[in-house]
């Protein structure tokens, strides 16, 4: 890194870094909750030390959950214009989508035929996420890679997708 400067002018920062920095908060609660809540239930002794840190940390996890959707929400709709190919690669989207994109839960692919095996999606929720519309197509990996080959010159334009 040679300008921090330039590090907190990247508007992709302002995304993504609110969005990881309340996912862990988040996360951080449900640990002591859930670790809170065992002492509770199991370690009958350790009750009156376990019962302050049980308090708080459900109320910052269920405002962190969602912070999280609506950051995430904003970080997909900034995503889809600045870049695509990240877009596409985190859902392993190989070809442009129809009218109606599906958000996968998860997908198991080979990645040399590009052939995806098994996927959990949710109808219509990636063009919600990227355009607040059920309907708006997402450019596929293939797609992109042969629209920055003309753009940019050859190259693999492809970022890690597992």
């Amino acid at each position: 890194m040679t300008n921090f400067v330039a590090v907190l002018g990247n508007p992709q920062l302002w995304v993504e870094f609110p969005h990881v920095e309340v996912a862990a908060l988040t996360t951080g609660a449900f640990f002591v909750a859930s670790i809170s809540a065992y002492f509770l239930l199991v370690k009958l002794e350790y009750r009156s030390w376990f019962t302050p840190p049980f308090q708080i940390p459900p109320l910052v996890a269920a405002i962190g959950s969602v912070l999280v959707i609506v950051i995430g929400h904003e970080q997909a709709q900034h995503l889809i214009t600045a870049q695509p190919m990240k877009m596409a690669a985190a859902e392993a989207l190989w070809h442009t989508s129809a009218l109606h994109a599906s958000w996968s839960i998860i997908s198991l692919f080979n990645p040399l035929t590009h052939h995806t095996w098994f996927s959990i999606p949710i109808p219509y929720m990636l063009s919600i996420l990227a355009y607040n519309s059920l309907s708006g197509r997402v450019m596929g990996i293939t797609e992109l890679q042969h629209l920055y080959i003309h753009r940019y010159g050859p190259g693999y334009y492809v970022p890690p997708y597992w």
